[in-house]
């Protein structure tokens, strides 16, 4: 193999990872500020757990930091943020953090067998489309919203982060 067909090979295979970890979907930037939700309350919704089929309701978590996560069960960046976001919830938990995920996945079996698979430990339901358009700015998985202990929109971000990259944005909330 030529020297220039051997580059063009590893540009575009490193294209294409830093693409998947960067987000899954048309558009995936970096920490933004979510408009228009920002500094407006949080929608409210009550959707059944995938895991268990009981009510998750964003106003039980009043008085606490919520981060609302849409991911999907086919996106590499979800699946490679899992552990990281996993270990900040064990770790944030106790300090009054919560996650919540929407899946935007069509079969909630597959999300089931996802949630046994990665051993998540926050609740998740399944995101609708009213629940898509109420939080508006959706156009990518992962997308997760910020919720400060009033439930109002601090931030939004898409893509891959770090613990402590969730860390750094979650604890001026805390």
């Amino acid at each position: 193999m030529r020297y220039w067909q051997s580059w063009l090979i590893k540009s575009t295979l490193a294209i294409v990872v830093l693409a998947g970890l960067s987000g899954c979907g048309p558009s995936s930037n970096n920490v933004e500020k979510a408009m228009p939700m920002l500094e407006r309350e949080a929608i409210q919704f009550e959707r059944p757990s995938v895991a268990d089929g009981q009510p998750v309701r964003l106003s039980d978590y009043t008085g606490q930091v919520v981060l609302v996560k849409f991911f999907a069960t086919w996106c590499g960046s979800c699946s490679a943020m899992n552990p990281e976001i996993q270990a900040f919830y064990d770790q944030y938990q106790s300090k009054g953090v919560q996650i919540i995920a929407a899946s935007i996945d069509k079969d909630p079996a597959v999300v089931k067998a996802y949630i046994e698979q990665h051993a998540i430990g926050y609740p998740i339901v399944m995101a609708d489309t009213e629940l898509l358009e109420q939080y508006g700015a959706v156009n990518a998985v992962p997308t997760v919203y910020i919720l400060n202990r009033d439930h109002t929109v601090v931030s939004r971000f898409r893509g891959y982060r770090s613990r402590q990259a969730l860390a750094d944005l979650v604890d001026e909330h805390i």
